[in-house]
């Protein structure tokens, strides 16, 4: 593929708050990166959906989404369908997010499902930015091929890179690297067979309140693992199952609790995002 024909999508949105309801402030959207705003539930905080019209992502495409939420604005934004990153050309296919949650404001990122085909080389780095009393919930969803499709990735790379300021202080770092697919997830030290694994990372100044009400919540799954941590203002919670299917429909029902349990906002999801 010619260098001519490489992606590089931008997206950027901000929000601001007047008189109690929030509102657009910004927008920039340059093709594959298209955002939608369907139309929201009653009683519901407003919503906006990132679609990427290109069906997928390949070696040498890059993606730069950029979100801000001023002062006391609340906001959804969810991804509109799967990601999708196909075999690599020497070349990574990146995707850069920042997000940013003022003061007072809310900040939800909702993923879908990012999925790795054989030979892929990924990197995803997720920048988040909260200000005091500002909350922000993310997270990050990736699958090994599609199971349900009997696709096996074991050849590729991965590379995900989260780091996080609160109130211009660098609070969290971690990077997430995998070059040798098919021994990281057979090793029962690395993924031990596990096809899918997912991240829910929320960030506010009062995090650790919620800690043992979290703990009660993921007690209700079974058969993937689970795991839930908080560090200084963050936390963090991490699935792993050999069931993408089961992830998915777990990842949904913890999503819609924690944000009842974080932000106080109806224990539901986007239409568009079960489609």
């Amino acid at each position: 593929m010619g260098s001519n024909l490489l992606t590089h999508g931008k997206g950027y949105i901000s929000f601001e708050s007047k008189d109690e309801k929030t509102y657009l402030k910004d927008l920039y959207q340059e093709n594959p990166v298209k955002i939608l705003f369907p139309k929201k539930l009653s009683n519901e905080i407003i919503t906006a959906a990132f679609v990427t019209t290109s069906g997928g992502i390949v070696g040498g495409d890059k993606l730069d989404i950029i979100v801000k939420t001023c002062k006391k604005s609340e906001v959804q934004l969810y991804q509109q369908a799967a990601e999708k990153v196909y075999k690599n050309h020497k070349k990574p296919s990146i995707i850069n997010i920042s997000l940013t949650s003022e003061e007072g404001s809310w900040l939800e990122w909702l993923p879908q499902e990012t999925i790795l085909f054989e030979n892929s080389n990924y990197i995803k780095k997720n920048s988040l930015h909260v200000n005091t009393n500002g909350r922000l919930m993310v997270g990050e969803m990736l699958f090994l091929g599609r199971h349900a499709m009997g696709e096996i990735n074991t050849k590729g790379t991965i590379r995900e890179i989260w780091e996080i300021f609160f109130d211009d202080r660098l609070i969290w770092l971690d990077n997430f690297y995998i070059d040798d697919m098919d021994y990281i997830v057979k090793h029962p030290a690395g993924l031990n067979g596990a096809n899918a694994f997912a991240s829910i990372v929320y960030t506010s100044a009062n995090v650790i309140n919620h800690i043992d009400e979290a703990r009660k919540i993921i007690n209700e799954f079974k058969n993937i693992r689970i795991g839930i941590t908080v560090i200084d203002n963050v936390f963090i919670c991490k699935m792993l199952s050999c069931d993408q299917y089961l992830l998915r429909k777990y990842y949904g029902i913890i999503w819609a609790k924690f944000r009842k349990l974080f932000g106080n906002y109806q224990a539901t999801l986007p239409r568009l995002w079960y489609v």
